[in-house]
């Protein structure tokens, strides 16, 4: 090999990997703009990036880890928005008591609660540990009806986007195997959302019952129609998503076939016919949940979590520009509603569902240790803030729910 062919391949190899630099840098910018204008934040938009080039060289999880049986969960010895998850996969609760920490194993003398529910459940809304719902309701348990040879455990359980179904499935799937000495759902806001809101942003007619957003793009993408233009080669990778995107854009899928076939959609249509807001499919699923408690003689809470934008709380200035800024962040997701015109039509579906756990209360009510109760005017009174946007709570909000959640519980497990 010659010194003219090595200066020539060598050229040859600079000029390519300045092409693969200035193509790849103008499409990184030309898809961080785009993502910009369309109301994410520089700081999701570059995470999209960083999750391009992490699937493009095989490392495929952009969101929490897939489950079988809820569809999603955390990752273990990850961190929550600032929350640690521990290796069991659920966010702790910041102690480092060993003998509280027992899972999956049940030591005498343990009493274990476990709570269930979305992000608010879970946190989201606060940076440390100890003050989710499940923390503070841990130490207070403990404070006042601990002793020698009885502690109070309390396992959270809480995940983004958790709604009845996910629980349901999860409460039959893998908590009735740890022994609960109670459980609590904290349920609502999630629930009405997949009815009204969910399956717009899939440009589906009419939702489909019991699904929420991993539910619609993982049934389009294993049936032939991806909705994120995800990378398909290592070396041009972000070329390769401009290139996905403009061909859906051009070319955009039509899914009307595919559901228009799907015999479950046409059964969600019925359905809906009967129930607008498919507010007796939460109840079926947490009916499941209450008559296997009835049954075991475990006590049972549902709670019907408080909002924002219901109207009853009168809100100060800083949870008022909390909920802007959420509409703001999240103006795709929100499909550029202004709160007030989000809360027209959340309102009378969360009305809807708020009848039906009434309607589960009295159903129950030969059983007094499984309960229905609505939350949704806890915060009447309260004149400082508890929400941080347009539904999760701040560490006083979750203090104010933990304290509820302890006076209705300790009379059922406390001894």
């Amino acid at each position: 090999m010659n010194r003219s062919f090595k200066r020539r391949l060598l050229f040859a190899a600079i000029l390519f990997a300045a092409a693969v630099v200035l193509v790849e840098g103008t499409c990184f910018a030309v898809l961080t703009v785009l993502d910009l204008r369309a109301g994410m934040s520089l700081q999701k938009a570059l995470d999209m990036r960083r999750a391009e080039l992490a699937w493009a060289w095989g490392f495929r999880v952009y969101f929490s880890l897939y489950d079988p049986l809820t569809q999603i969960r955390h990752k273990p010895g990850s961190r929550y928005f600032g929350l640690s998850v521990n290796e069991n996969g659920f966010i702790e609760n910041g102690g480092g008591d060993e003998f509280l920490n027992s899972y999956p194993e049940k030591p005498p003398g343990l009493v274990r609660v476990v709570l269930l529910g979305g992000s608010s459940m879970a946190g989201y809304g606060v940076r440390d540990n100890g003050e989710t719902i499940a923390a503070i309701l841990e130490d207070d348990l403990n404070l006042a009806y601990g002793r020698a040879g009885r502690r109070f455990q309390v396992l959270n359980f809480g995940l983004a986007g958790g709604y009845s179904a996910m629980e349901l499935a999860t409460f039959m799937d893998q908590v009735i195997y740890l022994s609960p000495d109670a459980v609590v759902f904290l349920d609502g806001y999630n629930d009405v959302w997949n009815a009204v809101f969910e399956h717009r942003r899939s440009h589906v007619p009419h939702p489909v019952m019991n699904w929420f957003d991993y539910s619609y793009t993982t049934f389009a993408a294993m049936n032939g129609f991806p909705q994120k233009a995800w990378p398909r080669t290592r070396v041009f990778t972000w070329w390769s998503v401009v290139v996905a995107r403009a061909s859906r854009a051009l070319f955009p899928p039509d899914l009307s076939v595919l559901y228009g076939r799907y015999p479950y959609y046409r059964l969600s249509g019925s359905v809906l016919a009967a129930h607008p807001y498919l507010e007796n499919v939460t109840g079926n699923n947490l009916t499941a949940c209450a008559a296997y408690c009835a049954v075991n003689g475990i006590p049972a809470l549902f709670y019907l979590q408080p909002h924002p934008l219901s109207g009853r709380k009168v809100l100060t200035g800083e949870e008022r520009a909390g909920i802007v800024e959420w509409f703001v962040r999240f103006r795709e997701k929100s499909f550029d509603l202004s709160p007030a015109d989000f809360a027209r039509m959340f309102n009378p579906a969360y009305a809807a569902l708020e009848g039906e756990y009434a309607r589960l209360g009295e159903k129950f009510a030969p059983w007094p240790r499984v309960r229905f109760i609505s939350l949704t005017g806890i915060f009447d009174k309260e004149k400082d803030s508890v929400y941080v946007d347009n539904l999760h709570t701040n560490a006083r909000g979750n203090a104010l729910l933990a304290r509820r959640f302890m006076r209705d519980i300790a009379p059922l497990i406390a001894r």
